[in-house]
């Protein structure tokens, strides 16, 4: 994951770190790769290889089938958009579950809030910012 001070909008020619808004991110190109902002700073990630994915998704299914058994509410990837901020929004957790009892509605385009439980897979490329950069929670 890398950090992004790159051309946005065509209002802002170039957006500095810690001034990346909710409004900005609508404008970027939907290109396959995943983009984050963190207490205003863009990060952007390249699309994910097999062995990231696969732990994805075999951590999910696993997680998912036990939420349904137990009637727990929802486990969901990316992409989704959580919003925990003004300034952290969106973020898109590579697995996460929000309790049945949140709110969550079917058709929803993003959560705001914290997910009851966040899932990062780390990868060479984004373990710097997925261990050491801290996201705030509400």
């Amino acid at each position: 994951m890398i950090e992004a001070t790159a051309p946005a909008t065509e209002s802002r020619e170039q957006i500095k770190p810690g001034e990346w808004r909710y409004e900005d991110y609508l404008n970027l190109p939907d290109d396959g790769r995943r983009y984050d902002i963190i207490e205003g700073i863009l990060y952007i990630s390249n699309t994910p290889n097999f062995d990231h994915q696969y732990t994805v998704m075999e951590i999910a299914f696993h997680l998912k089938s036990f939420v349904n058994q137990n009637q727990l509410g929802y486990v969901l990837t990316a992409p989704f958009e959580i919003h925990l901020s003004e300034k952290t929004r969106p973020v898109q957790p590579d697995v996460f579950f929000i309790g049945a009892e949140r709110g969550l509605v079917r058709g929803a385009k993003y959560f705001n809030g914290p997910p009851d439980l966040v899932v990062e897979v780390l990868s060479p490329s984004t373990r710097r910012v997925d261990t050491i950069d801290q996201i705030p929670c509400l």
